[in-house]
């Protein structure tokens, strides 16, 4: 862990490190889409402190949001238990705030909640960004929900 964690017992525990990562990111994220920018944005998280110790989960999502096939979608529940994360669905969340952002490219537009919620919208570039990539893989969006959800639904635990 960094020098900050090490004088702070509290990162020890890694429910509160990994909620602490959540509460970073999703400052990061907000302070990206304020118009006057932030010293964080465009940045490689690895560079972003409290995160640096969190990166091989964070590859994990990302490895393994790359892997739900077009036309498919997953939960972030799904992927949170897929990587061992129990509770982790916000966590996965933030995740895909960030994952703009990453080489080879994540499609976040394919993790929606568990009722098939498109509740990440609001975090591309525009809010019926998240729709219009679905629809171009062939999935059914109707009033911000993917339609046939049940049907759609890529487990990894499941399917892997």
């Amino acid at each position: 862990m960094g020098d900050w964690c090490s004088q702070h017992p509290i990162c020890w525990n890694e429910a509160i490190a990994v909620a602490m990562v959540a509460s970073i990111a999703h400052t990061i994220t907000k302070r990206c889409l304020n118009p006057k920018g932030s010293i964080y944005c465009n940045k490689d998280p690895k560079t972003i402190p409290a995160m640096a110790h969190q990166q091989d989960k964070m590859d994990a999502v990302f490895d393994l949001v790359r892997m739900i096939p077009a036309g498919r979608v997953s939960t972030y529940g799904a992927i949170a238990a897929a990587i061992g994360l129990k509770s982790g669905a916000r966590w996965v969340g933030y995740c895909m705030n960030l994952s703009h952002q990453v080489v080879p490219k994540v499609p976040a537009h394919r993790v929606v909640n568990s009722a098939g919620l498109l509740t990440g919208r609001h975090h591309f570039t525009s809010p019926e960004q998240m729709q219009l990539l679905l629809e171009q893989e062939g999935v059914t969006v109707v009033d911000h929900q993917v339609k046939n959800f049940k049907k759609l639904l890529w487990e990894p635990l499941l399917e892997l």
